[in-house]
């Protein structure tokens, strides 16, 4: 299926099956998503959207669409640092949205962050943060669904390479729960000298590099595992890396085939990595704006009032 967008920004007003007696229209209460929907990370784009929409239209076909309709409004941001913050500003700028599921790197999430917590606009973030999760501040979340033991699970494999660089936020975690003679760390470029002495790899950055990362490693004789964040487990890294990588940090949660099916639905397409992490995302953000509304009028301010109690943030 081909996908195309026709503009840098559009909006997805999605209606539910049920009708409105003229005169009777509810309000409108704006969500956002932001996400690359051009040049190479698309496909993870879109992988997001559709699940979004998802949602949205499921809200949209709730009791709660007898108090107000949820309107989707999505910008691009190329998976690039600077072209996120100018989506951030962008998106703030409309005081009737009332939070934002963004953005699908960490690179990106960082560089934004600032706007969001400057404008008091929710941000639910649909990935992992591994390095500066405390940057998150008072004004992003994290959704209920990423799980802490990752590093125990890690070293359970056996000998683990890990690409990080020395005082990393990933070198500590991994450290405070592993013994130190089953990981090596290297900076990269810093490459193991032998690469068939592990059973598994862990590359924390870009999935495009990572494909580089194990190619070298396959042609230099490892044969185990490939860990890395969600996007190890896209097309995009499969298209330059001959496979998918063995485990996609970030949730513990795995979509029901309820879930599945109306994903092909929607998108004609299996839903990738970023897909139910998305949902979730937009499920939670949903849920918070529901809790607000019953109190009446939906605000920024009281979104992020019951994210917190939702998520359990401090």
């Amino acid at each position: 299926m081909k996908r195309k967008l026709k503009a840098l920004s559009f909006v997805l007003l999605l209606f539910g099956a049920s009708c409105t007696l003229p005169g009777n229209i509810p309000p409108s209460v704006k969500i956002g998503l932001i996400a690359p929907f051009e040049g190479l990370y698309r496909t993870e784009g879109y992988d997001a959207l559709y699940a979004v929409k998802m949602a949205v239209r499921e809200a949209n076909n709730s009791q709660a669409a007898k108090r107000y309709r949820l309107e989707l409004v999505a910008l691009d941001d190329r998976n690039l640092p600077a072209e996120a913050r100018i989506a951030a500003g962008k998106i703030s700028l409309d005081l009737d949205i009332v939070g934002v599921i963004g953005h699908l790197s960490e690179e990106t999430t960082l560089a934004a962050l600032p706007i969001y917590a400057s404008h008091h606009l929710p941000l639910l973030v649909p990935i992992p943060i591994l390095e500066s999760s405390e940057a998150l501040g008072e004004t992003a979340f994290l959704p209920p669904i990423y799980f802490p033991p990752w590093p125990e699970n890690l070293c359970s494999k056996g000998k683990a390479v890990v690409f990080s660089c020395p005082g990393s936020a990933i070198q500590r975690k991994i450290l405070a729960h592993c013994p130190a003679e089953k990981v090596d760390f290297y900076c990269y470029p810093e490459f193991p000298p032998q690469p068939q002495d592990y059973e598994v790899a862990f590359w924390p950055g870009d999935e495009v590099k990572g494909a580089e990362v194990l190619l070298k490693l396959r042609g230099e004789g490892f044969k185990g595992e490939f860990w890395g964040r969600p996007g190890v487990c896209s097309p995009l890294f499969e298209s330059f890396a001959g496979e998918r990588g063995s485990w996609c940090f970030g949730f513990e949660e795995k979509p029901d085939a309820a879930f599945v099916q109306e994903y092909r639905k929607i998108s004609g397409a299996e839903p990738g990595p970023f897909a139910y992490p998305a949902y979730i995302a937009a499920k939670t953000l949903i849920k918070a704006i529901a809790e607000a509304s019953a109190e009446g009028e939906v605000t920024r301010e009281r979104v992020r009032f019951h994210l917190i109690q939702n998520t359990g943030k401090p």
